[in-house]
């Protein structure tokens, strides 16, 4: 296999079929190959839908079902068709007899199991608890954001534009904490889905550019609403 093989594509285009295929063209190579293995996802979700999706394939190519992924492990490692499926057989059956040796896990809990096997080589406890402050983080960022504003008018005015517009309309203005909740709203599942399409639109138009059509956007959706 290459070294080195990145999968891109839009949602729903079949990266996570890819990547199983992938996976199984590792395992199978040997009955403990799988222990080998490390597959990394960012959301505990998506883990439990991986692990899902391996063991699913790999039951169904041991009852012969899997026709499209048995065809192309075959192909892929010149194997009869016969063999795929004596060999699912077998690395279902190992995995399923050492379980915590399956890797598939979030990258959180891979870095932790990193610091932790560091920790226990310098001699600390063993009680060692890793923490993540993002909220003491984030504050730093929206003050330093704030603090800089002079040396980014169209940030300030927008930011001014927004307060105006939340005090006219009878809600906070505190930019400070409108801020520090679109900065949340930058690590969430929802922003990384829409992205790329983001960065791409902002390249080529301005903050108030972007405000003034999803106003115009919402404007329009409430009066076909009424």
């Amino acid at each position: 296999m290459k070294p080195f093989t990145i999968s891109q594509a839009a949602a729903g285009a079949g990266k996570t079929y890819a990547l199983v295929q992938t996976y199984l063209q590792l395992a199978l190579q040997h009955p403990q190959r799988f222990r080998a293995v490390l597959a990394i996802t960012f959301t505990n979700a998506a883990t439990a839908s991986l692990k899902e999706r391996l063991l699913t394939q790999l039951h169904q190519l041991v009852q012969g079902q899997a026709a499209p992924m048995a065809q192309q492990l075959a192909k892929a490692n010149n194997w009869a068709l016969e063999e795929v499926q004596e060999r699912a057989h077998t690395t279902l059956t190992h995995i399923l007899h050492a379980y915590g040796r399956f890797s598939v896990t979030t990258i959180d809990t891979f870095f932790q199991t990193v610091v932790r096997h560091f920790a226990q080589e310098i001699g600390l406890q063993a009680g060692l608890n890793v923490e993540l402050n993002q909220e003491q983080v984030m504050g730093q960022l929206v003050e330093a954001t704030l603090h800089h504003l002079d040396r980014h008018p169209e940030l300030q005015g927008w930011l001014g534009d927004l307060a105006e517009g939340r005090l006219q309309a009878g809600r906070s203005w505190d930019t400070r904490q409108l801020l520090n909740k679109l900065g949340y709203e930058l690590f969430s599942e929802d922003f990384r889905q829409h992205e790329a399409a983001l960065l791409t639109f902002v390249q080529g138009h301005t903050l108030e550019a972007l405000r003034t059509q999803l106003q115009t956007q919402v404007a329009d959706f409430e009066a076909t609403l009424r």
